[in-house]
């Protein structure tokens, strides 16, 4: 299963959070999604469930899928329970519990139709998927298919959708197993908490309550100031947590989230529940110093411990606790790793709530590059502008032969552009360097970064040296060189694959335009000695005539 919240676009007052809480014991699942929107929305919580079938039961499966006999996925709208009907596979239901009433969409199975039409031949039917289905379908013996169900509701201010998820064993009938959540009653504090009272398979109580923040949260002979307040049995959670208690004892509790136990009638805290602890930051975000750097090490998360070592072993809790700012003076590996306070051995888990992973820098030590003669230039960057088949542009982009010459005044200007296809710009000239020291190239967050495609290609080269955009935590995306003062050479290679207006080309419908970056040319950014992080200024860019 996989799900995803999306509402009306165009928003930026929106905000959405969710929390899972997964009960092993019991084998189900808590999802609790808060969001608040400042104005009345439409918002749309969307679930793909698959109902994959296996091969050698393809004809049972036909069956199954004829409406009259039995659909891949059920619906009661009334009590919000969806379930699927995978015959001989794992199933899921899941019931929902919402502040504001819910309606629901169901998408038809875009198989089914293929599926019914081939009847029981096999080779038939599977000459309607693509190359990469078949492949996954002789390789796991099982047929995808999914049923698409979109969650709808309308909504203003803060709001909280509950969703109880369980997983069932494999199904050999056909005829589904009533969801005990059917017996379970919804709880309801005057529209600014939801969730759910009733008994598991097993007998076991368990009631549910969360809100969009820490508010009086009742469960009967429970009660708690908390976003969220959970008791199976004599066990439960207590989430954002102030206060907590029953009719014969209140008590303020030292950790917001925690487990708590029930003995007679009185609440006894237990483990404290942690947070991940958030991401340690290794500044200067450079990786390359002149003579010696001041490396410092920072943690949101407060009462934090911040252990590192220079030699490249991994930080323990008994590693040098850090201070102050570091002083290096060679080319260095700094690691860096937060600990709780009180961890003295070292921690295996890899949930980030007592210790987080290794994070790391290597700043390399190096002596500036010098820079050209002294000679006369004039404003502006020379280009040639080509253009062809995007894969030849990619490929060639140093060498492929211009169809337009000239200078530019900026860097990043396409104006020269003359096709609706791929085309690229080559920029060269002098870089205007007016203090020696360490120069940082920031390479454009589309480029970057995985949420999104960019659909281009970009390279810089200063004095014969192409960037490399750093790709690990510390200094993602930047690229640091060291220059002597004056005049360096540099040359920025761009090719733009994406077409006007945009075509989709690639294998697997990629890139879709969905996630295609929109922009006209990226900007290339630049920061140094007096110079803060922003696009690189004409005044820096010079060519010499020839």
């Amino acid at each position: 299963m996989s799900s995803d919240l999306r509402f009306q676009c165009g928003t930026t007052n929106v905000k959405q959070s969710r929390q899972i809480v997964a009960l092993r014991d019991h084998g189900i699942y808590i999802a609790t999604d808060r969001i608040d929107s400042a104005s009345s929305r439409h918002f749309t919580q969307d679930y793909t469930l698959y109902t994959p079938v296996r091969q050698d039961n393809l004809k049972k499966r036909l069956e199954l899928l004829r409406p009259e006999q039995s659909p891949s996925v059920s619906l009661d709208p009334k009590l919000q329970i969806l379930a699927t009907r995978n015959y001989a596979l794992p199933n899921l239901q899941m019931r929902h519990f919402s502040t504001t009433p819910v309606t629901y969409t169901l998408t038809e199975e875009k198989r089914t139709e293929a599926v019914l039409k081939a009847d029981s031949d096999l080779k038939q039917l599977m000459k309607t998927f693509s190359k990469r289905d078949r492949q996954t379908a002789e390789s796991t013996h099982c047929i995808e298919f999914s049923q698409k169900v979109a969650v709808n509701w309308k909504s203003q201010g803060p709001q909280v959708l509950v969703t109880l998820v369980m997983p069932q064993s494999r199904n050999y009938s056909l005829n589904l197993s009533p969801s005990i959540t059917q017996s379970f009653t919804l709880l309801n504090n005057s529209g600014t908490s939801t969730g759910f009272s009733g008994k598991l398979s097993d007998g076991t109580e368990i009631r549910y309550l969360a809100s969009y923040q820490a508010t009086d949260l009742d469960l009967g002979h429970i009660r708690a100031k908390a976003s969220a307040l959970l008791l199976i049995g004599q066990r439960g959670i207590a989430l954002n947590c102030t206060q907590i208690g029953t009719a014969d004892s209140t008590l303020t509790p030292t950790a917001s989230d925690f487990v708590f136990q029930l003995e007679n009638g009185r609440v006894i805290p237990g483990e404290v529940m942690h947070t991940p602890i958030k991401p340690i930051v290794i500044a200067p975000a450079t990786n390359v110093f002149t003579n010696t750097l001041k490396a410092s090490l920072s943690c949101e998360t407060p009462d934090i411990e911040i252990r590192y070592t220079l030699d490249g072993s991994k930080p323990t809790p008994q590693s040098p606790l850090y201070k102050g700012p570091i002083t290096i003076d060679r080319t260095s590996r700094l690691k860096a790793r937060g600990f709780r306070r009180g961890i003295t051995e070292d921690i295996w888990q890899q949930d980030g709530t007592h210790a987080t992973v290794v994070y790391s820098a290597v700043f390399r030590q190096e002596s500036p590059l010098p820079a050209r003669e002294p000679m006369k230039s004039s404003p502006g960057l020379k280009y040639d502008y080509f253009e062809g088949i995007w894969t030849e542009l990619i490929v060639r982009s140093l060498t492929y032969p211009a169809k337009e010459t000239g200078v530019l005044d900026k860097l990043m200007d396409v104006g020269p552009r003359k096709t609706d296809g791929a085309f690229g710009i080559r920029y060269e000239g002098m870089l205007d360097i007016l203090k020696d020291g360490v120069y940082t190239f920031y390479a454009p967050s589309e480029f970057i970064f995985p949420d999104s495609e960019s659909g281009y290609d970009l390279r810089v080269f200063v004095d014969g040296q192409e960037w490399n955009p750093a790709v690990r935590w510390h200094g993602h995306g930047n690229w640091s060189i060291a220059l002597k003062k004056g005049k360096h050479n540099f040359k920025v290679v761009y090719v733009d694959m994406r077409l006007r207006p945009h075509k989709i080309e690639l294998m697997w419908g990629f890139p879709h335009p969905e996630f295609t970056w929109k922009g006209v040319a990226p900007e290339l950014q630049l920061s140094g000695p007096d110079i803060p992080r922003q696009p690189i200024p004409a005044s820096m860019i010079s060519h010499i005539d020839q």
